[in-house]
């Protein structure tokens, strides 16, 4: 991956389940951190629309062809708005990449969608074909890079710590769009 490839960062606010719909924010960037476009959209909180909302707000900003990579702090967005990977890679031709800073409980995952949805069975297909691997600080699944690509590409867009640049300002402004004032750990 070339030193200033763009990435495309989404994420959304604090869960607040008594909401139906969630600002989603996507920050597009050149590597390592200028920020050349913002995009709001919304999704809806525990809903089956984050990839086409995601995919929708990348086709908006001018710069969605040259985006080489995807990023989430998560596999969900909005609560257990579950991401399909596997499709938004197919269907921008971007990598993805999720980092969280612990691993997911599976078992546990699991038990919630089932206590929470009459269909969860298909939430659960898409969250469990991920596996989380652990890169310094944090827990990382991907799809459509190596895991060589996948080091290279957080190491090009991390200033500090262990978040992504583009990640990191896209939370802070999904929270403040939520919260009026942003705040919390980015992951």
């Amino acid at each position: 991956m070339k030193r200033q490839f763009r990435c495309a960062a989404f994420a959304t606010g604090s869960v607040d389940l008594s909401r139906d719909t969630m600002a989603l924010v996507m920050v597009v960037a050149r590597a390592p951190a200028y920020l050349e476009s913002v995009a709001v959209g919304m999704v809806t909180v525990d809903g089956m629309d984050a990839t086409d909302r995601m995919i929708e707000l990348l086709r908006r900003v001018p710069q969605n062809s040259q985006v080489r990579l995807l990023l989430t702090n998560a596999t969900t967005m909005a609560g257990f708005n579950v991401i399909d990977t596997e499709r938004l890679h197919r269907e921008t031709g971007a990598g993805f990449v999720s980092i969280v800073r612990e691993e997911p409980d599976a078992d546990a995952v699991r038990e919630a969608l089932i206590a929470r949805f009459d269909g969860w069975e298909d939430r659960w297909t898409l969250l469990s074909r991920h596996e989380w691997l652990r890169m310094g600080d944090i827990h990382v699944t991907w799809e459509g890079m190596d895991g060589r690509e996948v080091a290279d590409a957080l190491r090009l867009t991390t200033v500090h710590g262990s978040v992504p640049e583009p990640l990191r300002i896209a939370r802070l402004v999904a929270t403040a769009i939520e919260d009026g004032v942003s705040h919390g750990r980015v992951v």
